[in-house]
């Protein structure tokens, strides 16, 4: 996977794999998982390096995702998920 490169190198990587559509959660939302920007963030300045490492890869997939949630055709968006149509 394309990271640092934007979400245009993120898109050609995905349709290059015969996906077509991302499905995601708000990031922004509080909820216990795994994908939730404010913990990255929070990682990213900590004192772990293992943590600190992954961060940054975690919160450049999300930029890029939400820019494309932009870009491209979101099909479906409920309270916390979103399904966008990559074209």
């Amino acid at each position: 996977m394309p990271f640092f490169k934007g979400p245009g190198a993120l898109k050609e990587y995905l349709l290059g794999q015969s996906i077509g559509y991302i499905a995601h959660r708000d990031f922004a939302n509080l909820g216990g998982c795994l994908y939730r920007r404010n913990m990255w963030k929070f990682y990213a300045q900590g004192s772990h390096p293992m943590w600190r490492g992954q961060a940054k890869f975690y919160l450049d997939f999300m930029d890029n995702v939400e820019s494309l949630g932009l870009s491209e055709t979101t099909v479906y968006r409920g309270r916390v998920l979103r399904v966008i149509k990559l074209r």
